[in-house]
């Protein structure tokens, strides 16, 4: 992974001496694995609001929080879109879902791809591509494996809710094999 060294914001700022000792634990974190990119929601639900709605999840593998100074989201694949996350954002450990009303960051229903980069513009998570997305469906890594679900969970860890279109596939797969 990558290391980043930060500051945990949950602590008050050392004092001078403090910063001398090193004997601030909550300001010494090194070592941190970076975060990865989740789920995303490119076609909102109903009356969704794509300018609102959409999002992209990072989760946070770490203990503490992560400061994600001079990292950008960027979606998209041949035009692509991004947002610099402000000066001073942490990102808290477990999942965060940051959505597009924040971000004005644009997805495509039909195709398309979301990364995280750092500040020196390296790719340190992507999702992968994805196609037609439908109506309500997020696009998340679930058992390692990228794929749509039907259970949109923002801030939460994901959910494998088969996705219609594969059910139908896999019972008419079934059927022929059964027939042979």
């Amino acid at each position: 992974g990558v290391s980043q060294t930060y500051v945990d914001p949950s602590s008050n700022p050392p004092t001078v001496e403090e910063e001398v000792a090193g004997g601030n634990e909550e300001t010494s974190h090194t070592d941190l694995a970076y975060p990865i990119i989740t789920e995303l929601l490119p076609n909102p639900n109903g009356s969704g609001n794509d300018d609102t709605d959409e999002f992209i999840e990072l989760y946070n593998p770490n203990d503490a929080s992560f400061l994600l100074d001079g990292y950008v989201l960027q979606t998209g694949t041949t035009t692509k879109h991004s947002y610099a996350f402000p000066v001073g954002t942490y990102l808290a450990p477990g999942y965060t879902a940051f959505y597009a009303e924040d971000t004005n960051l644009a997805m495509s229903n039909t195709s398309g791809q979301a990364r995280l980069l750092d500040g020196d513009g390296n790719v340190l998570s992507e999702s992968a591509l994805y196609g037609e997305a439908d109506d309500g469906t997020s696009w998340a890594f679930i058992d390692n494996v990228w794929q749509w679900t039907t259970s949109p969970t923002p801030g939460g860890a994901n959910l494998a809710t088969v996705v219609t279109k594969t059910v139908t596939t896999a019972v008419k797969s079934a059927t022929t094999t059964a027939a042979k």
